[in-house]
């Protein structure tokens, strides 16, 4: 059997060897170790569980000081990273998620796999071994290894108790709901927009991977072939259906608002072959919502829903289902906002916009240019 490394040397044992106790398991690769079995050593998977227990502990507690990651002995030196296989320094104080929102873009398509399960996931505990997780992604054990690497960690192992080390943290923590994962209240301001921007990114770029061409093509045909457009939604997504309306009524498109169930129920009541209907909502719970999509779509009206929630009832009372990402972290209803959820809405309502002015030429144009010019005149000259 090939040696592993151990402590700096090689040593080789084989099931053959004059030795008469089998070695420990240790590594990331799980290749026995000799030394580490006859207590010539520290065996190196136990001194890395105590390493990230220590790093761990002390970059949140220099996070909940605000002294920058310094080493909590007060040498002023800085916290000691970690190093790549590809030599890229990482700070132990960045947690997975993290890590994965920075490198993803740089990912190949299979480790992203690796990436997009953990994100999906980084509520749960990994309890697989490298073997067992590689098996349920349908990925080979180098391409772990290799994604692993490329976050800053020594291997599978090294980043397994890092999530662990997170998940107990996460347990005693009083986080703020509905907001992403990664943030947390003790971070600075500019940590807080880094870590934003990033959450706000990836979920519209999980988002766009799941829409369906045939879906947003046919939500952006029922607008330009309607007479009138209503775009139904409450509280945060209320704000979202008036940006929409704002948008196509400028690129002359008929489009009103409602916000209130009683209003909805009136304009669904109302509403005809000619209209289309938007429903937002992120969880797809707002049973105003589901209730005006059910009634307009009963009148022949084209219903088309926004939201995370496909199987929900507002998703299955649109004819077209315009779905959004969330996470898997439980979301708690009307409590906050969903901020990433919120984001996506727009990220949607902008491509049918877009999609509007694109496909319909001319009459867009005509039409933004009309009302740019008699706005200016009463905004812009005096």
């Amino acid at each position: 059997m090939a040696g592993s490394e151990c402590a700096g040397k090689t040593r080789a044992w084989s099931p053959g060897s004059s030795n008469s106790v089998r070695p420990r398991q240790c590594g990331a690769r799980f290749r026995p170790c000799a030394d580490a079995a006859f207590g010539r050593i520290p065996c190196p998977e136990a001194s890395d569980v105590a390493r990230a227990r220590r790093a761990f502990a002390q970059s949140a507690a220099a996070a909940r000081r605000g002294d920058g990651g310094r080493d909590v002995a007060g040498d002023g030196g800085a916290a000691r990273p970690e190093e790549g296989a590809t030599g890229a320094m990482e700070p132990v104080s960045k947690d997975v998620i993290e890590r994965i929102q920075e490198r993803y873009p740089d990912l190949r398509r299979s480790e992203r796999l690796v990436a997009d399960y953990l994100r999906e996931h980084s509520n749960k505990r990994l309890e697989m071994s490298i073997t067992e997780f590689a098996d349920t992604l349908g990925v080979s054990e180098a391409t772990v290894s290799r994604f692993t690497r490329a976050l800053g960690y020594k291997g599978f192992a090294d980043m397994k108790l890092f999530l662990a080390a997170e998940s107990a943290e996460s347990a005693v923590d009083h986080r703020i709901g509905n907001i992403p994962v990664a943030m947390h209240e003790t971070d600075s301001l500019i940590e807080t927009s880094r870590k934003l921007v990033m959450a706000l990114s990836s979920a519209m770029g999980e988002t766009q991977k799941l829409l369906d061409h045939a879906s947003i093509q046919a939500a952006v045909s029922a607008v330009i072939n309607a007479k009138e457009v209503l775009f139904m939604g409450v509280g945060g997504a209320a704000a979202v259906c008036d940006e929409a309306a704002h948008l196509l009524l400028k690129a002359g498109v008929h489009a009103i608002s409602h916000a209130d169930g009683y209003t909805q129920i009136i304009a669904a009541t109302t509403a005809n072959e000619s209209t289309t209907v938007f429903g937002v909502s992120h969880t797809g719970m707002t049973d105003t919502v589901a209730n005006a999509l059910t009634t307009a779509r009963a009148n022949k009206a084209k219903t088309i829903c926004i939201t995370s929630g496909p199987d929900s009832p507002v998703g299955k009372a649109g004819e077209i289902a315009l779905v959004t990402w969330h996470h898997e972290a439980e979301q708690i209803p009307l409590y906050g906002d969903f901020l990433e959820g919120r984001m996506c809405q727009l990220y949607i309502i902008y491509l049918i916009y877009l999609g509007v002015l694109f496909q319909t030429g001319a009459d867009s144009r005509d039409a933004l240019e009309a009302t740019a010019a008699n706005l200016a005149k009463f905004y812009l000259q005096k």
